[in-house]
């Protein structure tokens, strides 16, 4: 529960819900959705409204942490679609109850739909506040992942070159891409990966890493070191953390390492966004 709360704080004070939740209220406050416009003036739909998504928003993304971090292999469209529904059949007394007393303080129930309608709304609500909040996600995120492929783009020369990149580049062969994505421990080996290939070194692991001085990195695992510039993503299953890779490969992470990966910002669910 600790994990879900951390999450769900971290989901409502990004600017992109705020800016969702701001949006979403001036909308109806200006449109009068539902008998609103009718029922309240300006100043009231904006009272109305407000509380509705203030609270209804943070309680479907509280939902939809839950479903994400306890069932990360479903689809992310079930996800969405049970969170509404969840939130629908939990909070929609609660809208009910809003809408009684609120209408009633104003003196605008005359115009309000009936309480099954009212649940439809809801769940219209619900769904299109989620839908907007991960469409305005995926924007930010492809246009920050594009800026960082140009970045790649331009910083990959500058390591190509032996003498200004770590010292284990001088142990392997010129054809090796020098760019290092991640290191792991076999046996009495290290396991050199580079973007166009890998080579065993014969050495101790800790040397292995000494020897990537310069290079911005963290042990994810007693027997994994990663190249920071190599993280794509992090994933969850059941309890267990990996880190996804430019190169496709997932390494482990070992609760010893968790707290630093952390407070790194690195351990953060796309799912739980």
């Amino acid at each position: 529960m600790q994990e879900v709360i951390r999450h769900w704080r971290r989901s409502i004070r990004e600017p992109i819900t705020l800016a969702v939740v701001i949006l979403a209220t001036t909308f109806c406050m200006i449109s009068g959705p539902f008998g609103t416009l009718q029922s309240f003036s300006a100043p009231f739909r904006l009272a109305f409204w407000l509380p509705v998504f203030i609270v209804g928003g943070g309680a479907a993304l509280f939902i939809r942490i839950v479903l994400r971090l306890h069932y990360p292999a479903v689809a992310k469209g079930l996800i969405e679609t049970a969170t509404v529904a969840i939130l629908t059949a939990t909070f929609g007394s609660v809208l009910l109850v809003w809408s009684f007393y609120f209408s009633n303080w104003v003196g605008g129930q005359t115009y309000l739909p009936s309480n099954g309608m009212q649940l439809l709304y809801l769940a219209l609500i619900a769904g299109s506040f989620l839908w907007l909040r991960n469409y305005v996600i995926e924007i930010v995120r492809n246009k920050a992942d594009s800026a960082k492929e140009v970045e790649e783009v331009q910083a990959e020369p500058q390591l190509q070159p032996e003498d200004t990149g770590p010292r284990i580049l001088r142990r392997l062969p010129e054809e090796i891409n020098p760019v290092v994505l991640y290191l792991a421990a076999e046996d009495h080996f290290v396991a050199v990966h580079t973007q166009k290939g890998v080579h065993r070194l014969r050495m101790r692991f800790k040397d292995a890493i000494d020897e990537m001085e310069g290079v911005d990195g963290f042990y994810t695992h007693r027997s994994y070191w990663v190249n920071r510039l190599a993280i794509t993503r992090a994933l969850k299953h059941g309890s267990a953390w990996r880190l996804q890779l430019i190169c496709g490969k997932e390494v482990p992470v070992s609760r010893k390492y968790q707290p630093e990966l952390e407070a790194e910002g690195l351990l953060r669910l796309e799912a739980a966004e």
